[in-house]
């Protein structure tokens, strides 16, 4: 008995190890396409839909796609709406895996199972004996099938004795298909997989050892369980992961209640056998885990599919109420020491997620993307900084203060994060980018820094009193160069647009020129008795860092046109 109890750990073990194994090659291998195909997940619930179902049949993990998008929408890379359409897809995209078992017992039958060792032997050497990131991807995915082959041929190994011995048929005797959704549940909850708890009932239908209606309850409570990935992942991840993770678990959870009562009267394992042509045997009812399985994700997606909006309302509002129940009990554990739901910035700040590090291409996406909101984060700033003195309000250069302080988190977390980047094996292209970004990071910083001084200067102008009179028209002029010049560098720096940053460099000649012609007015106005020389000096102050400003957007926009090589890009700065 003790060495079936080993063969069933170590089988499991070996699936589960199999599965993430293949989830990251085949994660690795194809990050150029999830890149694309993330980017065009932007528009409506039903195009999430298909990109959920695409990326979970390409990295062969609904767990693994959730996890990602809480990481995702903790990085600004996606909206809580966008997020929910894909989880729609990543549960139908799922499915594929009951499918893949199923096949592997039919499979079976060809001795499959004696293929296993080549299968990981083969992928043992592309993983370690040749140079190129794409073959190794690949090697890594055909060493974790070849393990997963491995774990199932244990189980299927260890369910044979305990066949005999009749001990499932005791322990499930007595259990109701209502009753195993909830050791599905628990099941999927421990094992932390709701594939590995669906292929082992699917293992033990097979072998006879619980009935079809049992089987189907399981897999439905492995279903429901599936979110635990998901919220584990939120815990340490901003409002909105939280939120996206919340979506998972109100899809995942209410939507199959309509079966719960179809379950228990024995209507859905009707249905599932009267689609099934032939009566139920262990030759074809892994084949009937696997259609239940797929009918019920596919109807549950479309049938929520028009309620997207409901569900990222009803998501919003869970997530208040859980986080208020989470701080009072973190609160009286901890005896008031440690704080959850940490404490978030007026502005979302970067967090960048571990996870998307096996991702390099999605993982480079995800930093530029938060580069986007960091230069936004700048360009407001110094809106606001300007605006306190044109309507001579003190109280907005909090604002700007605010601003710069989340910039700086910006800054840390998004360098952190491509020094994590940097030591994986990436790809000569990505490598060569990321001494780059971390330079414009810089950049940005300091068009942040430029902000906090025209704060400080706008506040002292409000203070001393002081009146540019018609040398305000000035100031608004090289504000609107430097703002036009920053929208033209986001954009380019958002879509890896050559064309557009080549343009953004013609406006720092423009602001160039304004600022020599400013200058020279601002000294005439000293000469003429204009202007104090107070006044001079705070009015030199403002240009100078408008000046500065576009030197470092011009920096930012030649590392853009760096990497186009059919533009000539001009000297650096």
């Amino acid at each position: 008995m003790t060495e079936i109890i080993f063969c069933i750990i170590g089988g499991l073990a070996l699936f589960l190890f199999g599965t993430v194994t293949l989830s990251e090659g085949l994660k690795k291998a194809a990050s150029n396409r999830l890149r694309t195909i993330l980017e065009k997940s932007t528009g409506s619930p039903l195009r999430g839909l298909v990109v959920g179902t695409t990326v979970t049949c390409l990295i062969q993990s609904s767990s693994a796609v959730t996890a990602l998008l809480v990481g995702f929408v903790n990085a600004g890379l996606l909206s809580l709406r966008q997020a929910i359409g894909i989880v729609l897809g990543a549960n139908i995209g799922t499915t594929i895996t009951a499918w893949v078992v199923s096949l592997i017992a039919v499979l079976s039958l060809l001795k499959i199972t004696h293929y296993t060792l080549p299968f990981i032997a083969v992928g043992l050497v592309m993983m370690h004996f040749f140079k190129a990131t794409k073959v190794q991807a690949y090697g890594k995915g055909l060493f974790g099938f070849g393990m997963l082959l491995l774990g199932l041929s244990f189980l299927k190994d260890a369910s044979d004795p305990l066949k005999d011995m009749g001990i499932f048929e005791q322990w499930f005797a007595g259990v109701s298909p209502l009753s195993a959704i909830l050791v599905g549940l628990v099941a999927c909850w421990i094992i932390q997989s709701s594939s590995a708890t669906i292929a082992i009932v699917q293992i033990l239908a097979f072998q006879g050892m619980i009935s079809l209606d049992v089987a189907l309850g399981l897999a439905l409570g492995a279903d429901m369980g599936t979110p635990i990935t998901a919220e584990i992942a939120a815990l340490t991840g901003n409002r909105a992961a939280r939120q996206s993770a919340r979506s998972h678990t109100l899809f995942n959870f209410f939507g199959p209640i309509y079966l719960i009562p179809l379950l228990g009267f024995g209507i859905w394992p009707r249905f599932i056998e009267f689609i099934v042509p032939g009566p139920v045997t262990s030759a074809n009812i892994m084949v009937h885990v696997a259609i239940g399985h797929s009918i019920y994700n596919t109807f549950n997606a479309f049938l929520f599919l028009p309620l997207v909006g409901f569900l990222e309302k009803a998501s919003i509002k869970a997530t208040y109420f859980t986080d208020r129940i989470g701080h009072r009990i973190v609160a009286f554990v901890t005896r008031g020491t440690r704080d959850w739901p940490r404490k978030e910035f007026i502005f979302n700040a970067f967090h960048f997620d571990d996870r998307v590090l096996e991702m390099p291409d999605v993982a480079l996406k995800t930093v530029i993307q938060g580069m986007v909101n960091m230069l936004r984060l700048g360009q407001e700033a110094v809106q606001k900084a300007m605006q306190a003195l044109f309507e001579r309000n003190s109280g907005l250069i909090k604002e700007v203060l605010a601003r710069e302080d989340t910039i700086d988190v910006f800054q840390k977390e998004l360098t952190e994060s491509l020094a994590k980047l940097i030591r994986e094996n990436l790809p000569p292209e990505i490598s060569e980018e990321i001494p780059v970004l971390i330079h414009s990071i810089n950049d940005i910083e300091k068009i942040g820094d430029y902000a906090e001084d025209m704060a400080y200067i706008a506040g002292r102008c409000l203070e001393e009193n002081i009146d540019f009179g018609d040398a305000l028209v000035e100031l608004k002029t090289m504000l609107e160069e430097a703002n036009i010049m920053a929208d033209q560098v986001t954009e380019a720096l958002r879509n890896n647009d050559g064309v557009i940053a080549e343009r953004s460099l013609s406006r720092e000649t423009n602001i160039d020129k304004d600022y020599e012609t400013f200058r020279k007015e601002n000294i005439k106005r000293l000469s003429s008795g204009t202007f104090s020389v107070v006044t001079s000096v705070y009015f030199l102050d403002f240009i100078t860092k408008f000046e500065k400003m576009g030197d470092h957007l011009t920096n930012i926009a030649q590392g853009i046109v760096k990497f186009h090589p059919e533009i000539e890009p001009e000297e650096p700065k």
